[in-house]
């Protein structure tokens, strides 16, 4: 018996770096509620929920991290003494909305996520996002990646996020935009990188829309159609839209 479990140990020993060495750990996305606390939101917008991996500093110990509130499926808005289940409506993969009912959100438990409320005042409609070019980017390796590349001709407001739709008008995939910036990754995969389950990927040739979606779940109007190019250092010429 003895011998057995020494053999078996010495196995999991050889195994174990190589298993290491070429995988990644799973990480697993959960729902984050990304519009700020306490916001007015507008009658057409919502609360803006995300799915992302948890914060690494929640994970280390000895730090005081808000408690897990659980799957959006047991989120309630509530309102005076009623808890209501929300209505969530579906962005994009990984991407959703909740309409405004009540004061506040909870999770399971009761787990504060959020407290808002409701601005009866009609806001100024957002525009259609201007870009110059859509760039698929590749690299090889053991780990090969590729990543989507929105190029805007006007800087980003902020609390922006940016998605793709196809041909179809049915949303591909996202990114978030940095305050003031001319570029959006809206499609990462490949090393460790988690996507949201549904997340579509948009090839070289194939012709796509671009929406943004702000911080109070507003979206706007669709772009003209952008045909997916390739970046320069990936074919080795200029990319530019045809």
């Amino acid at each position: 018996m003895l011998r057995t479990v020494t053999v078996i140990a010495a196995l999991l020993l050889v195994a174990a770096p190589a298993a290491h060495a070429g995988q990644c750990a799973p990480r697993l996305l959960t729902p984050a509620v990304v519009t700020p606390d306490g916001a007015a939101l507008p009658a057409d917008g919502g609360l803006l929920v995300v799915d992302q991996e948890p914060a690494q500093a929640s994970l280390a110990p000895g730090v005081g991290a808000r408690p897990f509130p659980g799957p959006i499926g047991d989120w309630r808005l509530v309102a005076g003494k009623q808890r209501i289940a929300p209505t969530v409506k579906t962005v994009a993969p990984g991407l959703r909305v909740i309409a405004p009912a009540g004061t506040r959100l909870v999770g399971a438990r009761k787990v504060p996520i959020a407290t808002f409320s409701v601005d009866k005042a009609p806001r100024p409609a957002l525009a259609a996002p201007v870009a110059t070019g859509v760039i698929e980017r590749t690299s090889g390796g053991r780990r090969s990646y590729t990543t989507l590349r929105a190029e805007l001709k006007a800087p980003a407001a902020p609390g922006r996020y940016l998605v793709v739709l196809g041909q179809d008008g049915a949303p591909r995939s996202w990114g978030q935009a940095a305050p003031g910036g001319r570029e959006v990754i809206v499609y990462a995969s490949g090393g460790c990188t988690t996507v949201p389950d549904g997340t579509i990927a948009s090839r070289r040739g194939e012709q796509v829309r671009l929406v943004w979606v702000d911080a109070d779940g507003r979206t706007s109007p669709p772009s003209a159609p952008l045909t997916v190019m390739s970046d320069p250092s990936t074919l080795g010429g200029p990319a530019s839209q045809d």
